[in-house]
Parts: C-alpha cells; sequence; structure tokens
C-alpha cells in the first residue's frame, strides 16, 4: 500500500523568569498573528478543521505547511 508520510514539529515559547510581567500564554497567538498578518508568510484558515481548531487557529504556509495553535503551543 502506497503511503503519505510528513513530518510534525512542535515549538515552544519559552520566556526569562526576568521579565514576570509577560503573559507566557499569549505569546504563541503573538507568533502566530505575526507569520500571518505582519510577515505575510502564508493565509489564515478560516474554516474549522476541528472542535479544538476553529477558524482563524492557524493557516497554510506558502511552503505547503501548516502552521496552528494546538492546546496553546504552535505546530509546524
Amino acid at each position: 500500500m502506497d503511503r503519505i508520510v510528513g513530518v510534525e514539529t512542535e515549538y515552544g515559547c519559552l520566556l526569562s523568569e526576568e521579565e514576570p510581567h509577560v503573559n507566557s500564554e499569549l505569546w504563541p497567538a503573538k507568533v502566530k498573528n505575526y507569520l500571518f498578518r505582519k510577515a505575510d508568510a502564508g493565509t489564515i484558515d478560516l474554516h474549522y478543521r476541528d472542535y479544538e481548531e476553529p477558524p482563524g487557529n492557524g493557516g497554510f504556509l506558502l511552503n505547503g505547511g501548516r502552521l496552528y495553535l494546538d492546546m496553546g503551543h504552535i505546530e509546524l
């Protein structure tokens, strides 16, 4: 049987304790928003992909990969 194989990479955001006023839970969304809205690195997905993946949660990069937030972290 022929199969399609891919690789998934998960990223986390590590913040310094020297900046206690920074909310670490907001950084994954800030990175996603920067890539799609400012860097123009792809297009945001406007449709539900799953129960926990609402519209705007991620999208498709120019290289064909997907980037989305999964339980508070970025997946590529």
